[in-house]
């Protein structure tokens, strides 16, 4: 298999997986558990399928750059979905692959919130609930994957075809390399408008609560743009709202002690899986 049908098998799996976690597992929950039976629960989940038409525009827009080649040695070719480390993204990231990122993501950003959780004993942006229909475990997998994966999709489209634009503009001008990294980086302001106007019907008017959203719409835009990938910024995202409803459901010694043994079953399963590659690296020196 050559470079570009492994690109293209890579991008379509992490596709996949997206696909499966957003809408599959929350739908099997929502149906095995009896939480459609609320009619708010039905609505939030129909509200949310929405994610899968950014998922397929987003799908049409990595094929779009993959067929067009002109620039791509100056420019790149990623949309910033599933190209981690690769051109104009910081090559850093390169040396991960998907499930490495999304255990070393899940690490940090478990420590981060836990952090604030404990300090201030709140999450740093919330979202909205709806009245228990699952069971506490189930509940937590719903709202945290549906909403966390529904609305990153909706970034990831914006950031995706902003990326095809600019590419489009920098070929026809001939834009040099740096100039189009310069503005590459850009797209996380944008980004981050759009994450505000994505909750604008929950903290309209709350000038407070939006510059908090845009502040974390913005990280959200930059970490894509800086590693390439969609997942670091979902991982972040469903963290935080599995903390925020974590903190309706449990004490807060609980939750505390809970993420600590998370983490650390985490770091366990990380370094098994990858002592080796790390050994061959420091063998190497």
């Amino acid at each position: 298999m050559n470079d570009a049908s492994k690109r293209i098998v890579h991008f379509l799996l992490l596709a996949v997986a997206i696909g499966v976690l957003t809408f599959l597992v929350p739908q099997s929950i929502g149906l095995g558990a009896g939480g459609f039976d609320s009619s708010a629960v039905l609505q939030e989940f129909s509200f949310y399928l929405v994610g899968g038409i950014f998922l397929l525009l987003i799908v049409l827009a990595f094929f779009v750059e993959i067929i067009i080649k002109k620039g791509d040695e100056r420019y790149g070719n990623s949309i910033a979905f599933s190209s981690q480390g690769e051109s104009p993204h910081v090559p850093f990231f390169k040396k991960f692959s998907d499930l490495q990122l999304f255990l070393l993501s899940t690490i940090i950003f478990f420590i981060i919130f836990i952090l604030i959780t404990t300090v201030r004993q709140t999450s740093f942006i919330g979202y909205k609930t709806l009245e228990q229909q699952f069971t506490p475990i189930g509940e937590l997998l719903y709202s945290t994957l549906l909403v966390a994966g529904s609305e990153n999709l909706g970034m990831a489209l914006v950031i995706a075809l902003l990326v095809v634009g600019l590419r489009a503009w920098a070929r026809r001008t001939n834009m040099s390399k740096a100039n189009f990294n310069v503005l590459f980086y850009t797209i996380s302001i944008i980004g981050a408008s759009y994450w505000i106007i994505n909750h604008l019907l929950r903290y309209g008017g709350q000038d407070y609560k939006l510059s908090v959203v845009f502040l974390f719409g913005f990280a959200m835009a930059i970490i894509t743009l800086l590693t390439g990938s969609f997942i670091p910024a979902f991982v972040m995202h469903a963290s935080n709202n599995l903390f925020f409803d974590t903190q309706g459901m449990f004490s807060r010694d609980n939750i505390v002690i809970g993420v600590i043994v998370g983490i650390i079953f985490l770091a366990i399963i990380y370094f098994l899986l990858y002592r080796n590659k790390y050994k061959k690296k420091v063998e190497a020196v």
